[in-house]
């Protein structure tokens, strides 16, 4: 088991996009480098934290942050889409 868990978390930092998988409450499980960057976060940080903690959601036109809509993902088990203007804010 911890030989898959080595090949995972490998794949994990190797993918360029931000990445931050969760257990089915929301609680972060690991983040990969890209997201760290993307969210100011580190991995130490971020091991089980809520995911809607984490991500800072703004509007481009509006300083009001926009909902996080990963824990209505989880609940309802579908894809959630955002708005284009939708970005990921790194100052609190």
């Amino acid at each position: 088991m911890p030989r898959k868990i080595d090949r995972l978390h490998v794949t994990l930092q190797s993918i360029a996009d931000g990445m931050i998988p969760t257990r089915p409450d929301g609680r972060v499980t690991s983040i990969n480098a890209a997201a760290e960057h993307m969210t100011g976060w580190s991995l130490a940080e971020a091991i089980g934290q809520p995911v809607g903690g984490m991500l800072r959601l703004c509007r481009s036109d509006e300083p009001v942050l926009a909902d996080c809509p990963v824990q209505e993902c989880l609940s309802n088990a579908e894809t959630v889409s955002l708005d284009d203007d939708v970005k990921i804010s790194v100052e609190a």
